[in-house]
């Protein structure tokens, strides 16, 4: 598969900003430590097998001209083998908010979906119940997951959204609520801090990790 890193994307308006798209080979395509913001379409269009990892998918807008896309993450029908994790998709505004997923395979782990606006739905819209199951120690104010997946229903208190700074506020309920994985180990966020701090051991949910003591 392919690797895209350390990317800004940004001002486009096509269709979407960035597709990363895949046959339903299992390789993997990778999208890691990007800014996909203030595009004038979808920020990101994922197909099969897409790692989707340390992201800000922020205050990107759809037009008329693209009904029932979303303003950030839109998985096309029937994709497998693919992953959202540790991103934040935030500020967006499209058909259906911030995320469509039409996938009933894709995970998403450690991502904070919210503060996105849309006529059909706020911050997402999910294709059925398997899809819903997919989701793991996320976040999303406005949508219902399931909380056997320590999921989270709450705000979650960015430091300044109505200035575009969506990493988390002091006593965010995300603070060290994510699933730590192997991956993050020697892993850094979108802007260089440890993944694992070294005083709480725990991963934050999202692309930015809360300054502490690592």
């Amino acid at each position: 598969g392919g690797m895209i890193s350390d990317c800004r994307i940004r001002g486009t308006t096509n269709a979407t900003a960035a597709v990363v798209s895949r046959d339903s080979s299992a390789h993997t395509n990778w999208l890691f430590n990007c800014r996909i913001v203030s595009n004038h379409c979808t920020g990101v269009q994922l197909s099969h097998h897409v790692c989707l990892r340390n992201c800000l998918i922020a205050d990107n807008r759809t037009t008329a001209a693209y009904a029932y896309y979303p303003g950030g993450i839109y998985v096309i029908k029937d994709a497998v083998g693919g992953v959202v994790e540790s991103c934040t998709v935030a500020g967006n505004n499209g058909d259906y908010g911030g995320m469509r997923i039409r996938a009933d395979t894709y995970q998403v782990v450690n991502t904070v979906i919210a503060g996105n606006t849309g006529p059909l739905a706020d911050d997402m819209l999910v294709s059925s119940l398997n899809a819903t199951n997919q989701f793991f120690h996320s976040c999303c104010p406005t949508f219902s997951l399931p909380a056997a997946n320590a999921n989270l229903q709450q705000d979650p208190r960015f430091a300044d959204a109505g200035a575009g700074n969506y990493r988390l506020g002091n006593g965010s309920p995300c603070l060290q609520a994510g699933m730590n994985q192997p991956w993050m180990a020697a892993a850094t966020d979108l802007e260089g801090r440890r993944r694992i701090d070294s005083v709480v051991g725990t991963v934050d949910l999202g692309c930015y990790e809360y300054p502490l003591g690592g």
